[in-house]
């Protein structure tokens, strides 16, 4: 039901049009319950984890445990009650708390975990690319990393260097730190002076160079390292889907050996020449290596339990991390084995009120206004129908398979979604810092909501490339897409034509045009390209406004979006304050340009204009969050307007005129196709709903009902035929491949002169549509179904041959310059999906 607001509630929002009408802005919650810790200070058995990957014990016996894709750091007494260390729990991109106490601070995706000799605790916080350090008076700081992604910095202060993936990190007694930099293959070291160094790694992936100094061996995606307390510092490398090797830098001697035929996923030393190792392949064992012989002995059978992260208390207790239960268990000197944290259950699914919304990463509406969002925690992609319900429709199974049913599927922290014209899902799938993007197609019912007959397809991109092909990341343009490597992809957008952009971590991004067939579907001859940018090693300048996109560069971009002329928008984030841009990308002449940025006044604070997210309406109006507040630029004028949130953080607002609403970080903004606005307000576990509201003498205190189409669209099956025409074709039309669902249920000849305003000679044909709005008509003669024979006839607007008879039919004019016989009638809906049938003509 459409709520009533009281008189005088909105304020004017902002003004578009012509004539022009001023718009309030009113806003509520539609999905979510806020936080999960309510279980604060209670058993740590009751809460749920997601991905705990990093274990540290202090000396007191405080578990410290890294839980991952909640973004926080848990702390476990001794007497098993659980208290968040530190994160807030949203996934925020950009860093924030330093210097305020660590339960305020935002982590991103943290991993490794070290207690140094003060009893201080440090933090891998991998996707901020820093490592920070919380005091012991609870305030965290970061000690090493930009927050830029890459690699540099080195014989410099550590605050000013960058990481490619701080996966893990290490302490000794003297205070020196250890980081294992995933992505830029390479282990670093921060000295006591504070200065940051690489201690082993070329930079190259590779295994190779023992014997030797370590700074000129190749080492391959570092991701757990441990110092044995004899002198060395052990590391494992990564492997895809397997166990990678044991090495170790001897300390004093700077040189680097490999422990032959031992293969593990994580290592963690009881500081006395010993390591203990579990399989990611196996982990239901745990075993042992003496770094001095090199021998390795079974340590502890944990059947049926899988480990992957450890650590070792003072005395002797073993903790691990089962990630395929999200557990942390502990077994004890006597071989007993004991959960310690994890276990409990949250709702998911059901009324969207009452579930939980954690990270979302991407958003997307389908042709009936149901939104599809990722969740990076669950590793699913949920769906909130317009009838307040949340259920998750991909993910969750335990196949990374092609061709089967998506709830069977397992995904990797989904993010960038988006639909393409015939309907289908599309959204980047990353394995390790490579991305794929997965198709959803859907069933018979053209609607994506789990039907058993959906299936799941990987269409660009290889998962596990070769240390060539990886090497190669970036520029193996005019090959097939299926076959790219496309490292750290953060968006992706579809237009009109199919086509598919992504951004690229080189900061490129890439274009995959649809083969022969007109469709993405993972064919050959569906080619990749390089549209904007050329590789680097760090981030490049916003530049090359005025000339073609190809001759320009991209500071860091992380949301792309396509309006209705084919143009495509890069939101990039790199820079700070005024920096950060939104550039476009001229469909037709190739020219990039900057289409927005900050403006004096609009936004709190131009020194930290944070960017998120991007959006446009079916206007073209542009949406986009920054610094707790959303901004509207207007397609026609270019004026940009605040239209939610004062700019303050906090929670507030519900229910009420959306300038005066705070947010807690907004992440992601999408619109529906009524145009209303979209927010993940993320600090806030929220998805928050911004509907416009003319503000017209007859209309000021209650909002304007919105259509719906939901019953259309979920009763697929129906079949709308008036009875008071003669059908000329009694058959349902068939639908065009991956058409999601657009049928033509009715043809029916009407009687010239029958329809007021309209010539006596023309012969009208009405057709009846499982859809609302309409742009172009095709009227394809006699002849094949091929994309290049298609007459567009022409574009619906007041006047034209096609008009609208309700919500439901419309109407096609015959006059006598078409001969009798068989004709194929084809209509486009508004997004670009299209449904056809066959119907006779006679004079």
């Amino acid at each position: 039901p459409t709520p009533t607001i009281p008189a005088n509630l909105l304020s004017p929002c902002f003004t578009t049009g012509n004539p022009p009408v001023t718009y309030g802005c009113y806003i509520d919650t539609i999905a979510g319950r806020g936080s999960i810790d309510t279980l604060e200070g209670g058993p740590a058995t009751r809460v749920t984890l997601n991905q705990p990957d990093g274990l540290a014990v202090s000396l007191d016996g405080q578990l410290y445990i890294s839980d991952t894709n909640n973004n926080k750091i848990w702390r476990v007494t001794p007497d098993g009650n659980i208290y968040t260390f530190a994160g807030t729990g949203s996934a925020e991109t950009q860093l924030a708390g330093d210097g305020r106490p660590a339960t305020q601070a935002t982590l991103r995706f943290p991993r490794g975990l070290a207690v140094a000799p003060d009893g201080s605790l440090l933090i891998a916080d991998t996707n901020h690319y820093r490592i920070r350090r919380v005091d012991l008076n609870g305030i965290i700081t970061t000690i090493a990393g930009t927050g830029n992604a890459g690699y540099g910095g080195d014989g410099g202060p550590a605050t000013r260097a960058t990481f490619g993936a701080p996966f893990d990190v290490a302490i000794d007694n003297q205070g020196n730190v250890y980081v294992a930099d995933m992505a830029a293959h390479r282990i670093r070291q921060i000295g006591l002076d504070g200065i940051i160094r690489t201690i082993a790694g070329t930079g190259e992936p590779g295994t190779s160079g023992d014997g030797g100094p370590a700074t000129d061996a190749k080492i391959n995606g570092p991701i757990s390292l441990t110092l044995d307390g004899i002198g060395g510092l052990v590391f494992t490398e990564f492997r895809s889907r397997a166990d990678g090797p044991i090495r170790r830098i001897d300390l004093s001697k700077g040189t680097i050996s490999t422990f032959p035929g031992v293969l593990a996923s994580r290592v963690r030393s009881d500081g006395k020449g010993n390591i203990y190792f579990a399989s990611s392949t196996g982990g239901r064992t745990i075993r042992k290596l003496n770094v001095s012989n090199g021998q390795v002995t079974m340590y502890a059978d944990l059947n049926p339990y899988v480990a992957i992260s450890l650590a070792l208390d003072v005395e002797g207790n073993l903790y691990f991390a089962n990630l395929r239960d999200n557990l942390i268990q502990r077994r004890d000197s006597r071989s007993n084995i004991q959960i310690i944290a994890g276990g409990g259950k949250i709702q998911m699914d059901g009324p969207a009120k009452s579930a939980f919304i954690f990270d979302t990463q991407g958003m997307g509406f389908d042709q009936c206004g149901n939104l599809y969002f990722g969740d990076f925690q669950q590793n699913t992609i949920r769906r909130l129908s317009t009838n307040g319900q949340i259920t998750t429709v991909i993910g969750g199974g335990s196949n990374s398979a092609d061709g089967i049913h998506p709830l069977q599927a397992s995904i990797n922290t989904p993010h960038g979604i988006a639909f393409d014209p015939f309907g289908n899902l599309l959204f980047l799938d990353p394995t390790s810092n490579f991305a794929r993007v997965r198709l959803i197609t859907p069933g018979a019912d053209g609607i994506i909501n789990g039907s058993s007959d959906e299936k799941i397809f990987t269409i660009v991109g290889k998962s596990s490339p070769t240390p060539r092909e990886e090497a190669d990341r970036g520029k193996a343009d005019g090959g097939p897409a299926r076959n790219a490597v496309i490292p750290a992809a953060r968006a992706l957008a579809v237009d009109s034509k199919s086509n598919l952009y992504i951004t690229d971590g080189f900061d490129l991004i890439r274009k995959i045009v649809p083969g022969s067939d007109g469709m993405l579907n993972g064919s050959s001859d569906e080619i990749i390209t390089t549209i904007v940018g050329k590789p680097t090693n760090g981030i490049p300048p916003s530049a090359g406004d005025g000339g073609q996109a190809k001759d320009a560069s991209v500071a860091f971009p992380i949301w792309l979006t396509v309006d209705s002329k084919d143009n495509l928008y890069i939101r990039e984030f790199a820079g700070s304050g005024r920096d950060r841009r939104i550039r476009k990308i001229d469909n037709s002449t190739g020219v990039i340009s900057t289409y927005a940025q900050f403006q004096e006044g609009i936004v709190q604070d131009a020194g930290t204009v944070q960017g998120r997210g991007l959006a446009l309406d079916r206007n073209d109006n542009l949406y986009f969050a920054t610094n707790n507040q959303i901004v509207r630029v207007d397609s026609a004028t270019g004026i940009q307007t605040v239209i939610a949130g004062t700019g303050e953080q906090g929670f507030s607002g519900d229910g009420g005129d959306a300038k005066k609403a705070t947010f807690n970080a907004v992440a992601f903004i999408a619109v529906d196709p009524e145009g209303n606005v979209y927010a993940h307000d993320t600090g806030n576990f929220r998805i928050r709903k911004i509907t416009f509201v003319p503000l017209t003498p007859t209309n000021t205190n209650k909002l304007e009902p919105s259509l719906n189409n939901s019953a259309k669209c979920e009763e697929a099956n129906s079949v709308i035929a008036p009875s008071s025409l003669t059908p000329v074709s009694t058959s349902p039309s068939s639908q065009l491949p991956n058409s999601s669902g657009l049928i033509i249920d009715y043809v029916g000849r009407l009687e010239p002169g029958s329809i007021p305003s309209v010539s006596s000679d023309l012969i009208p044909y009405k057709f009846c549509i499982r859809a609302e709005r309409f742009d172009l008509g095709f009227l394809i003669s006699r002849g094949n179904l091929k994309p290049d024979q298609l007459d567009p006839i022409f574009t619906y607007s007041p006047g034209d041959q096609l008009r609208y008879a309700g919500q439901n039919c419309v109407f096609l004019l015959m006059d006598a310059t078409y001969p009798a016989g068989t004709y194929t009638f084809r209509l486009r809906y508004f997004d670009g999906r299209q449904g056809q049938t066959t119907f006779e003509h006679s004079k």
